[in-house]
Parts: C-alpha cells; structure tokens; sequence
C-alpha cells in the first residue's frame, strides 16, 4: 500500500503562534471594479499589451518586477496570464490601473500574500508616459484602504515611491 503526503498550497503559511498550516486570504476582483474621477483598477485583458510595452521603456520595471524587457505579443500575453493566477492560486491580487475616461492600462497595482499571515505586501507602476498625473497616488490609495493595513511602505524605485508615504498618509 503506498501512502501519499496530501498536497498543500503552495501560498499557506505556519501561524506564527500555532504552528498549524493556514491558507491565505482569498483577494478576490473587486465587482464593481474600483475607481474614481482619475483611474479605474480591474482586471486584466490580453488587449492590455501596450501598458506593458510601455512598462518595459522603463528599465526599474523590467529590472524589479516580472515585466519582460523585450515585450513580444506572446511574452505580453504571458506576463497578463501571470497576474490572472495570482488570484486564481491564492498569491495575491493583480490588477490593471486604467485611465477612468478611456479605460486604456497605464499601470499595475499588486496585493501578494506576505509570509506572515494576515499581511500582504503592495507594489505599483505606472508607464513613464503617463506620470506626473496623479495616476499612482489615486490607484495606491484604494489599496492601502484594503484589509488590516498597516501603513507602512518601503519605496524601491524613485519614479513611484513618491505617491504612497507622501499623499495617502503612510
């Protein structure tokens, strides 16, 4: 009789105080998306493939995140697929910013399961073209309004790390 191990997800973390294995807070899509007068947070579309061209002009995105630097159709496609099975295998919430007039993706705003439970970890970019107006402090703001936040940020790049500390009282 061979016995088998159970399989367990991959995004579980201990409890820091039990011990015992705990699955991650689902972060399921917002429905209605979340917007205001400036952006629209929603999922991503496969038609959303100039928001990632876009993205990898800037050599931080590339560099610091999972945008390819050379954004073929099929490497655009996959990064879109990529941020779907963050929800779908329990990692976190990937979501496109898009201008609230035109809908059009100018960005990425992330919530991904931390190590510890309970806490999630927030990342943002906006494409260089579309900086400077107030794009990424109107997205971030929603997301540090999510869950049991707790108001502190860790900039890593200089074109973003303005909005968060700075405009949503982080």
């Amino acid at each position: 009789m061979t016995r088998t191990t159970p399989r367990r997800d991959p995004a579980a973390r201990p409890d820091p105080t039990s011990g015992r294995i705990v699955p991650p807070v689902e972060l399921p899509y917002p429905d209605p998306d979340l917007r205001d007068w400036v952006v629209r947070l929603r999922r991503w579309r496969l038609t959303d493939i100039d928001c990632i061209r876009g993205a990898a002009t800037d050599p931080g995105i590339p560099q610091g995140t999972t945008v390819p630097s050379e954004v073929t159709t099929d490497a655009g496609h996959a990064f879109i697929r990529r941020q779907w099975s963050r929800a779908e295998h329990g990692q976190g919430l990937s979501l496109a910013v898009a201008d609230a007039r035109t809908d059009t993706a100018c960005g990425l705003i992330v919530l991904l399961h931390r190590p510890q439970p309970g806490v999630v970890g927030l990342g943002y970019w906006t494409v260089p073209s579309t900086r400077d107006r107030g794009m990424a402090t109107h997205a971030v703001a929603p997301g540090v309004g999510v869950g049991p936040a707790r108001g502190r940020t860790r900039a890593w790049r200089r074109g973003s790390s303005p909005a968060t500390p700075r405009r949503c009282g982080c």
